[in-house]
This record gives structure tokens, sequence and C-alpha cells, in this order.
């Protein structure tokens, strides 16, 4: 997405790449940007939490669309329109700050809400179009851009921010980049590989192959199932250690360093960016060690994963909490692993999601979103209460806390996590895009069978050999048993 900082005070503060300040290393209480249109933005510490709050309040908001039209529209369309949404939010939000605080707002709000569709974007995609072999490749590659987007924004923000073209050049940059990407998007993507004219038949036999459904269509989510499914639990139960271990270092973690450890980083856009590169790499490295090694189940893959992941980052808050302050090497390594270990929960936690709920991921993944969401919300007033003095008692507290939850929340997953699709993602033949091509065919064999063999008459469908293009650029032809059922 589009969003970048929308404050940068000469390289003292820190950005994740959601946008949100996750950490502040001077103790001014006014923010000053440059001048737009000669006026210069004065904002009080209160003024600038709301900036940042609001982006959660938004993304939470945007969710609810997320889930209730993209069954109906598409992946394509829906990731679409909100990255136009987030290009356009972006790009305004010069003139929002010019023309008052309350459009701010409502700008930062509107960034917000087109990150809504982040999350359910990647499970969608991963879903539709890789296998069930290589979805821990898929999901690492494409959550990547959690990094990525750090990696590029922070030190072009930075340079942006201190040249002579100003803060504004920022925003104008990363919108008129937006717009671009989201409109190769849109040309090039399609919901299914079934519609796309440059997947062969070979390919889409691969990519189809195990899946429990293979219908073009957007199906119905069943909310009930999913809301009394276990392992889908068990995957949001444990994202709420994830994302409290992971936002608590990025919005939180370099505040711990200055405040109690009195550690500086110099050179912020290249000290911030250098936890996410390290992350990226463990991600596509992750990726095809969760995929191929076959010598052990794809649940044990899970659960090896998931300790590898967040039990690292338990460990990390767990050191911290004892470090003091002329440990600020150590520190920063803990920091830069904790960092590190969130990005593999991509092949642990997110891929146990995909592979249960398969063609309903993207509900899934909304759940997600709402739960970080709520973490980024709910993180502040936690941090505030427990550390008003930023004293390394205080902090140690917070830190052997959320060392308990993480730990906790990740062993409940790694008890009854599961790698299968549940029943209620396997579609009966009637509603296959298979059947919709070769149904009226079976009907009419099992309609004059039935006439010579009686009512009770089956036909099976064994085997389908992919030919010609014809209608929807897909017709199958199959080999098809027949007999009659039990007893007769």
């Amino acid at each position: 997405m589009a969003e970048i900082p929308a404050e940068y005070d000469n390289g003292t503060h820190n950005f994740d790449e959601g946008g949100r300040a996750f950490g502040y290393l001077d103790s001014s209480v006014n923010l000053v940007l440059e001048p737009v249109v000669g006026v210069k933005y004065h904002y009080s510490t209160s003024q600038r939490a709301w900036l940042f709050s609001v982006i959660a309040m938004g993304n939470l908001v945007g969710t609810v669309p997320v889930m209730k039209f993209t069954a109906k529209m598409g992946m394509r369309r829906m990731f679409t329109l909100f990255g136009l949404i987030s290009a356009i939010a972006t790009a305004l939000l010069p003139l929002a700050a010019y023309l008052g605080y309350g459009w701010l707002l409502a700008a930062r709000f509107m960034e917000g809400f087109a990150m809504a569709i982040i999350f359910p974007a990647m499970g969608t995609i991963c879903t539709n179009w890789s296998s069930r072999k290589q979805a821990g490749i898929y999901m690492a590659c494409l959550t990547t851009c959690v990094q990525i987007a750090a990696i590029f924004t922070m030190p072009v923000a930075g340079e942006l921010c201190t040249s002579s073209v100003g803060w504004t050049a920022a925003y104008y940059l990363h919108a008129g980049i937006t717009l671009v990407i989201f409109a190769l998007f849109f040309l090039f993507y399609r919901d299914s590989p079934q519609d796309h004219r440059l997947v062969s038949s070979s390919e889409l036999a691969l990519i189809q192959k195990d899946k429990s459904s293979t219908s073009k269509k957007q199906e119905p989510v069943p909310y009930k199932s999913i809301f009394t499914s276990i392992p889908i639990w068990a995957c949001w139960i444990s994202y709420i250690g994830a994302g409290l271990g992971y936002n608590l270092f990025v919005q939180f973690g370099p505040t711990y360093l200055n405040k109690v450890l009195h550690f500086e980083i110099s050179g912020a856009g290249i000290a911030g960016a250098l936890p996410y590169i390290i992350a990226a790499i463990s991600k596509l490295l992750s990726g095809p060690l969760s995929d191929y090694s076959t010598c052990v189940s794809q649940r044990v893959r899970l659960i090896f994963f998931c300790f590898l992941s967040q039990g690292q980052m338990a460990i990390m808050i767990f050191i911290m909490s004892f470090l003091n302050e002329s440990a600020s090497t150590a520190a920063f390594v803990c920091y830069t692993l904790a960092i590190n270990s969130s990005g593999i929960t991509t092949v642990s936690t997110m891929k146990s999601g995909q592979l249960v709920a398969c063609q309903h991921v993207h509900f899934v993944m909304s759940v997600i979103n709402i739960i970080n969401s709520l973490l980024v919300l709910v993180l502040p007033p936690f941090v505030a209460a427990l550390a008003p003095d930023n004293s390394h008692a205080q902090w140690s507290t917070i830190f052997l806390i959320s060392a308990i939850v993480v730990a906790v929340t990740n062993l409940f997953f790694v008890i009854v996590c599961k790698a299968e699709p549940a029943e209620w993602t396997k579609t009966n033949l009637k509603n296959s895009s298979i059947y919709s091509g070769i149904g009226p065919v079976l009907e009419g064999v099992r309609n004059n069978l039935k006439k010579d063999m009686g009512t009770n008459t089956f036909v099976v469908v064994e085997k389908k050999v992919q030919t010609e293009n014809y209608e929807s650029r897909e017709k199958y032809i199959h080999n098809i048993r027949v007999g009659k059922t039990a007893g007769a």
C-alpha cells in the first residue's frame, strides 16, 4: 500500500511498514513539519497519538466490506479498489494537513481503511494460485511485501523529507508508484488460474492437484463452520501472541532502547530497515524449507516453524527483560531477531489457516487483520499504564507478561493445529467448475441409463483429461463408471 510516515523529524522517528510510529527517539512534545503552502504544523503528543491510532481504526472498519463483498466481487476487483483508495488518500494527505487536523485524520483513516485488504489478499491469492505442496513458498513470497515496503520507504522517505523538494514529495511519489503497481495488478491478475490465458493445461493441473475445491466462482462463507473450527481458532489465538510480540517491538522497541538502555540509533533510515532486510531473507528461506522438508508430515512442519518463530520471539522478549543499561548491543540484537522471528509466522500460523480454510481463507485472514488492529490500539495504553516512567523495572514487567502470552497462545496452536482442508471446504460435484462443463452431459447420461437400468443407477467421474478450448476455455473428457447401487 502507499501509506508512508505522516511525520518525519530529521530522522529522529522510526516507522513500520504500516506508517505507525514504532518509537520516538527524542523527547519533543510538538511535532514540526516542513511548511506546506507556507504553513508549519504543530501537533501535541495527544494529536500525534491519534494520527497513528486512526490508522488502526480505519483498518478495523475496512475489514467489514472486505468480509462482505470479496466473495461477490472477487479479489481482483476488491484489491484494485482498495489500492486506488490508498493511492488517493496518500496523494491528498499534504492537502489534508493544510486544510486542518480533522482532514488529516480523515486521510489517515482512509489509508488504514485501504490496508484492511492486505491479509485477505495474501491468503486468497495463495489459495487460488499455489499448489498445496507450494503453499509455504507462495505465502512467504507474498508476505515479504511487509519487509519490502519498510526497506524502500524508510530510506526514501528520509532522503526526501530532508531534501529541498520537501516531505510532500514522499507522498506524491508513493501515491504514483501505487497507482502504477495496481494498474499492472488489474491488467495481469485473474481470480482463478482457469481464467488466465497464459496458464497451460499442465500448469493448471499442478495448481489444482489435491485441492478440495477448484471452483472459479466464490462460494458463500460458512461462518458457523469457521467459528466452530478449533484449528481455525488455534490460528487466531496463536496470532494474538505473534501480533503482540511483533507490535510490541515494532512500536516500542526503540523507545525501550532509548529511554531505558539509552541506546541511540544513528542513521535511522538504514538502521530501521536492517531488521526487515534480515526478516525478508528468512522468509524466503523458510518458505521452501516448509514445503519441501517432506521427511516429516505437514503438521510437524507447522509445529516446528511455530517453535522457530514464536519460540524465538518469546525468548527474545524474555532476555530483554533482564538486559541492563550496559547491554545496548545485545538489546539491539534481540530487537532485530524478534522482528526476524515474526516473519517466519507466515509458514506456521498463517499457512495452517490457509491449508485448513482453503477457498475461505480470506475470511480467516480478515479476522487476523482485526486482531492485529486491536493490538495496535490496545498496546499504547497497556505500555503507558505499566511503564509510565520508562524505568527498567517497569519494562521488565511488560516483557515478562508479553513473553508468557506469546508462549501460552502458541502452545495451544501446537496442540490442536491441523494441515488438512476442513470438511466445510469440500464442495460437491455440482458446485465445482468441472461439473459446470460436463454436468449437463452427465445428467443426460444418467437419465438415459435410468430408463434402461433403473432409478438406482449411479455415475462416477473417475478421471479428467483436458482437451480443446470451447465454451469457458476449458472442456473435460472423463472416464465414467456406471453401475447399480448396493442392494439393487
